[in-house]
């Protein structure tokens, strides 16, 4: 008898299609290790188990179940036969949790576009680059090219989407999906076995099946599309979502593929629903971010251990509560707590920035982001945050830190406006603490960032400034980082 066993994150019919192997048993596998392995906020466990639950019904004219795993060993022992199907997970812990099947048939997974074995050909030299891939795999699928060259004339228009805030923005609302009677009770089920897990859940902010997530893809591409690019890097309070798709959960769980979201955003942009700059940002994400990080994670074997800056602070108590006179953090951390979700320039400038100026342990912080989004997974977690967010890999895959002062908050939010905390001021009881903590980390890590090109300028003005004012900075960092 054929059976396949599906992961509860790979809900997609083409798990079950793509073999060509007609099955008599399909089973979802679930067990309490995948809802405690960190201490999950509520919304997320709640939404992989209804997209679960929801795909088995969904599926139901194949012959499939949903098997929780009671005894490990049991579980081992049955499945464990050349009558049985798996595709390889990508998080490492998933891989060592299916580590006793060793007699099973294993593939990779069907919903990426690069081979798992295919990143040892394509990341050699350091630093890694997602550009290269991204071009790669712009020209092998034909997306948004013509005649064999980018349309519109060049790969990125990164530069045309970072425009900053205003007054007045203001964006199309998201979609919204009405509970039905398995999002109900499993609900119920998450606040009666989680009811000590971070966050709140009473309602499902995200698509739980097939439908509803191919309902929201056409949502996003016909009412908000258009107007993700110019200010995707903008943070807002009171609007966590603003022209964001909130498809990452369905892509991570498998209710899209990624190709057919590319594809319908290219249409998109032949429609004349879109122009070139937010719809070659929006594919730049999924085709070229989306695989490389993975990727990256594969070939990094150690990623948790990394810390290259040998920062060792306890990530504060307050990126649990919310509870700071620094408005963009407390803004953040509460939309965090609300949504389990921000979008990426909140979670890279806002909250690994800081960790990364205050020197916080670099796996705490990224056991936090485990922890507390909707769309985690450690494959796409780790290297968002030790690579890209921390600098802990020590350039391995970005090439400098992504750290910044009180301006570039100022620029590109309205988090200052009402602060304690004036972005103005260097130094002084109103000076906001990043202008000083950015400058002590400068100061604290200019060797080794040295021999680093895009550092220069800022290692030149520092090497430049005066001796008073940078003792002035690391005192008044240091002050900081001891009231935390």
């Amino acid at each position: 008898m054929k059976t396949l066993l599906l992961f509860p994150f790979q809900l997609n019919s083409i798990y079950i299609t793509k073999l060509g192997v007609e099955f008599e048993n399909i089973k979802v596998f679930d067990h309490q290790s995948f809802y405690t392995r960190y201490k999950y906020h509520k919304k997320r466990i709640a939404l992989h188990r209804s997209a679960l639950l929801h795909f088995v019904e969904e599926y139901k004219h194949y012959p499939i179940t949903h098997l929780w795993i009671e005894d490990l060993e049991d579980f081992y022992q049955t499945y464990n036969n050349d009558d049985t199907y798996m595709y390889y997970p990508n998080d490492r812990d998933d891989m060592l949790f299916i580590k006793p099947l060793s007699n099973v048939h294993f593939y990779d997974d069907p919903l990426f576009l690069v081979n798992r074995d295919a990143w040892q050909s394509l990341l050699t030299k350091k630093p890694w680059k997602m550009d290269t891939i991204y071009r790669q795999l712009r020209m092998k699928y034909d997306i948004l090219m013509d005649s064999g060259k980018p349309v519109g004339g060049k790969y990125s228009f990164d530069g045309d989407n970072r425009k900053p805030y205003k007054k007045g923005l203001s964006f199309h609302p998201t979609i919204s999906f009405e509970l039905d009677t398995i999002s109900k009770d499993v609900i119920h089920w998450t606040n009666t076995l989680f009811k000590d897990h971070p966050g709140e859940v009473t309602t499902m902010d995200y698509p739980v099946s097939r439908t509803q997530a191919l309902e929201a893809l056409d949502y996003f591409i016909h009412y908000r599309l258009a107007t993700f690019g110019d200010h995707q890097d903008v943070m807002m309070k009171h609007d966590p979502f603003m022209s964001h798709s909130l498809l990452s959960t369905s892509l991570n769980l498998g209710l899209l593929t990624p190709m057919e979201v590319i594809k319908k955003a290219e249409k998109a942009y032949h429609d004349k629903l879109a122009n070139i700059e937010p719809v070659e940002g929006f594919i730049r994400q999924i085709l070229g971010w989306r695989e490389y990080i993975r990727g990256v994670y594969f070939m990094t074997p150690n990623y948790h251990d990394k810390n290259a800056l040998d920062h060792h602070l306890k990530l504060p108590d307050f990126y649990w509560t919310g509870n700071t006179e620094l408005n963009c953090l407390s803004h953040t951390i509460q939309e965090t707590i609300s949504n389990s979700y921000n979008h990426h320039i909140q979670r890279l400038m806002i909250l690994s920035n800081y960790a990364n100026l205050i020197g916080v342990e670099p796996k705490e912080l990224n056991n936090w982001f485990n922890t507390m989004y909707v769309d985690a997974f450690d494959w796409v977690v780790t290297p968002n945050v030790m690579g890209m967010g921390l600098y802990a890999d020590g350039g391995q895959m970005s090439t400098k830190p992504y750290i910044s002062g009180a301006s570039y908050i100022k620029k590109m939010s309205n988090y200052c406006d009402g602060c304690k905390y004036d972005p103005n001021l260097k130094t002084g009881e109103k000076a906001c603490p990043f202008n000083s903590l950015y400058w002590d980390f400068i100061d604290t890590h200019k060797d080794n960032l040295t021999n680093n090109p895009r550092m220069s300028m800022m290692l030149n003005l520092h090497h430049k400034m005066d001796k008073a004012l940078k003792t002035s900075y690391k005192e008044q960092a240091k002050k900081h980082i001891e009231s935390i």
